[in-house]
C-alpha cells in the first residue's frame, strides 16, 4: 500500500471515531455529572487492542438494542478519547497537555496495556521533563486541583499538605501503595493520609523532591539531614537517598565532628552508606569518648554495641570499655540498682542475659590487676568462673604460660606509657597541617627517650636524642591529667635552633585528644634552645621560657615566643618521653 493510500485509511479511521457512524459499542466514561457516551466500533477495538478484545469477549458483557455497553467510571472522557484516537489511527498530540494531564494519561494508558503509547508518552515526558517538573513545583506550591490532604506531625490538624494523587502514584512506589489501599479514607472527594511520625518540614522536603526533583541540603544542619535521611528511608526514595549520601560524604568530616553517633545509628544497616558508616566507625574508634559521653549511647541498639566491641581499633582503655558496657546494660533495666551489692538473683539473671553476648568481646587480660579486682570482680556473677580464675592467674602468676587464647590489645602498638595512637595522629595533623587519622598516618614515631627508664637528667636526654632529626617531646605533669610538650622539627643540639615550624601543646586531660591545644612559634629565632642542664621551647629575658625542663623533671613556663596556652607556670614531670618523627 502506498503512503498516500495508507494516510487515507488513517484519516478515514479518525473520521469514523469522530462521527461514530455505524457504531456498535457505547463506552460511558467518567463519573456522575461528567459521564459522557462514546460511540465506537467493536471490529476496530478487537483488531487493534488486546484489552478491548478481552472486554468485548466476556459472556457477562452488557448489551442494549444490539449495542455493547462498556462503563469506564475511573477514566475521564478526554483521556479515553486520546487513547481511542491512538487505537483507531495511531495519532496523538501531547503538546497541549500539562504535566498533570500527561501523568494522568500515562496512568490510564497503563491500564489499557498499550505499550507503544506508553513508550510514546514516557519519551515525550522525558524530552520535556524540565518544563513539566517546573509545572509540578508550581502545583505543589499552590495546591491547585489537589485531591490528597496529608496531615503531618503529632498536631497534624494544623499541618495539612495538599498533594495530587496522580503525581504521588506515578513518582513514588510508597505513595502508590498507600493510595491503593482499600481502606484509604476520603472526605468530600479528597483522599486523607495521616503521617503523625513525620514532621511537616521534613515531609515537605520529601514531597517537593517527588514533585520536581529539587532539594537544597546546604541550608540544613547535620542533625536535620540525619532526621531527613530516616524519613527518606521510610519512603524508600532511592535517588534522594543517594543525593543525601553524596552530600554527607562530601561534608563527612564536618558531620562526623558534630553527629558521629547519630550518623552511625542511621547508616549502619544501609548498604548505600557503607563508606560513610566505615568512616563513622573509624572516627568513633579514634575518639571513643564522643560515643561514651553521648546521651544517645545508652539507647544504642545491641547490634551497634557488638559492632564496636569487635573493633581492634577502639582506642579506649579496656576498663573504660567495661565500665561503659555496664552503663549501657544498666540503662536497659531501669529497675536495677546501680549498686551491684543490691542486686537480687532475678536482677543478676537479667543483666547476665543482657550482657551475655558482649562478655567474650571484652579483653579482660588487658585490664590491670587493680582495676580487675575493684571494677570487674564485683560483677563476677556475670562472668564464667573459669574466666575469672584465668584472669587472676594471669596477673598473679605472670611467668606461667596460660593455655588460653588472649586477644591482642585494642590500641595499636605504640611504645609509650603516656599517650596512644590517637595522640600521634593528632601530632601528625599538627605537623603536616592536614587532617590525618590513625589509618592514614604517614609518620612513624620512634621512642628515643623515657625519663622513668633512662633517668631524668638532661644529659641523659642529650645522649639519646641529639642529632636524631625532628622529634616530639611529651611531659606528663605530676598529680594531674595534664600533658604538655612540643615539636622540634630539627636536631636537638647544644645551641639555639631557628625554626618556623615548631609548636608547643597542652592536653588538660590526656585521655581525651579533644582537649588538645596547640601554640605555633611566634618568634622562630628563639624557637628551641638547650644546654647540658636544661631544655627550652622559647626564651625570656629573665632566663625562663615557654617550656623549660631542668634536671630531675623540674619544669616551668612563662609565655613569650609561643602563644599562652595555659600551661602551668611551675610543675614537676611525672615522666617524659621523646619520639623521633620519621
Amino acid at each position: 500500500m502506498s503512503y498516500e493510500n495508507c494516510q487515507e485509511v488513517i484519516n478515514n479511521l479518525e473520521n469514523l471515531l469522530e462521527t461514530g457512524e455505524g457504531y456498535d459499542v457505547i463506552i460511558y466514561a467518567g463519573q456522575s455529572r461528567i459521564i459522557k457516551a462514546m460511540h465506537v466500533h467493536s471490529i476496530i477495538l478487537n483488531t487493534r487492542s488486546q484489552y478491548f478484545r478481552a472486554e468485548l469477549s466476556k459472556e457477562t458483557i452488557e448489551k442494549k438494542d444490539g449495542k455493547f455497553i462498556l462503563r469506564k467510571p475511573d477514566i475521564p472522557h478526554r483521556y479515553l478519547l486520546i487513547i481511542l484516537r491512538y487505537i483507531y489511527c495511531g495519532k496523538i498530540n501531547l503538546e497541549k497537555l500539562k504535566s498533570l494531564d500527561i501523568l494522568t494519561l500515562l496512568n490510564n494508558v497503563q491500564v489499557f496495556n498499550i505499550e507503544s503509547l506508553t513508550s510514546c508518552i514516557k519519551e515525550y515526558f522525558t524530552k520535556n521533563k524540565h518544563e513539566f517538573l517546573q509545572q509540578n513545583e508550581k502545583l505543589f506550591k499552590t495546591g491547585e486541583e489537589h485531591d490528597v490532604a496529608i496531615y503531618a506531625g503529632q498536631n497534624n490538624d494544623d499541618s495539612v499538605i495538599r498533594a495530587h494523587s496522580i503525581i504521588l502514584r506515578t513518582r513514588s512506589q510508597y505513595f502508590h501503595a498507600e493510595l491503593s489501599k482499600k481502606n484509604v479514607k476520603k472526605k468530600d472527594g479528597i483522599i486523607i493520609l495521616r503521617k503523625p511520625d513525620v514532621l511537616p518540614q521534613y515531609l515537605t522536603i520529601v514531597l517537593r523532591y517527588i514533585y520536581c526533583e529539587k532539594i537544597d541540603l546546604t541550608k540544613l544542619q547535620g542533625s536535620d539531614i540525619l532526621k531527613l535521611l530516616t524519613i527518606v528511608q521510610i519512603f524508600d526514595i532511592q535517588p534522594l537517598i543517594i543525593c543525601i549520601k553524596e552530600h554527607l560524604i562530601k561534608h563527612k568530616y564536618d558531620f562526623l565532628r558534630q553527629n558521629p553517633v547519630e550518623i552511625l545509628e542511621n547508616t549502619y544497616q544501609h548498604k548505600l552508606f557503607s563508606e560513610l558508616n566505615n568512616d563513622c566507625l573509624e572516627y568513633i574508634c579514634e575518639n571513643p569518648e564522643i560515643l561514651f559521653n553521648s546521651e544517645n549511647f545508652v539507647s544504642l541498639k545491641a547490634s551497634i554495641i557488638e559492632l564496636l566491641l569487635k573493633r581492634d581499633d577502639l582506642l579506649s582503655d579496656e576498663i573504660d570499655i567495661w565500665n561503659n558496657l555496664l552503663k549501657w546494660g544498666l540503662a536497659q533495666h531501669s529497675n536495677i540498682s546501680q549498686d551491684v551489692t543490691k542486686w537480687n538473683k532475678e536482677q543478676i539473671t537479667m543483666m547476665e542475659r543482657t550482657l551475655h553476648g558482649f562478655i567474650p568481646l571484652i579483653r579482660f587480660y588487658d585490664i590491670s590487676s587493680e582495676d580487675f579486682f575493684y571494677k570487674v570482680l564485683p560483677y563476677k556473677e556475670l562472668l564464667s568462673a573459669q574466666l575469672v580464675y584465668k584472669v587472676q592467674e594471669f596477673h598473679m602468676v605472670p611467668n606461667k604460660k596460660l593455655n588460653v587464647d588472649i586477644q591482642p590489645p585494642r590500641l595499636k602498638s605504640v611504645d609509650s606509657v603516656l599517650i596512644n595512637s590517637r595522640h600521634f595522629a593528632l601530632f601528625a595533623s599538627w605537623i603536616s597541617k592536614e587532617n590525618i587519622t590513625i589509618k592514614n598516618n604517614p609518620y612513624k614515631f620512634n621512642l628515643l627517650y623515657r625519663g622513668s627508664r633512662d633517668g631524668m637528667k638532661v644529659e641523659e636526654f642529650h645522649s639519646k636524642c641529639d642529632n636524631k632529626g625532628a622529634s616530639i617531646l611529651v611531659i606528663k605533669i605530676q598529680n594531674s591529667n595534664y600533658i604538655v610538650g612540643g615539636y622540634n622539627p630539627v636536631n636537638w643540639k647544644l645551641s639555639w635552633s631557628d625554626t618556623p615550624n615548631s609548636f608547643i601543646f597542652l592536653f588538660d586531660n590526656y585521655k581525651s585528644i579533644n582537649t588538645g591545644i596547640i601554640g605555633r612559634v611566634i618568634n622562630p629565632q628563639n624557637a628551641i634552645y638547650s644546654t647540658n642542664d636544661r631544655l627550652q621551647f622559647g626564651s625570656n629575658d629573665n632566663g625562663s621560657s615557654d617550656i623549660m625542663i631542668d634536671n630531675n623533671g623540674k619544669c616551668s613556663s612563662l609565655p613569650n615566643n609561643y602563644p599562652d596556652i595555659n600551661i602551668p607556670r611551675n610543675f614537676v614531670a611525672d615522666d617524659i618521653e621523646v619520639f623521633q618523627v620519621v
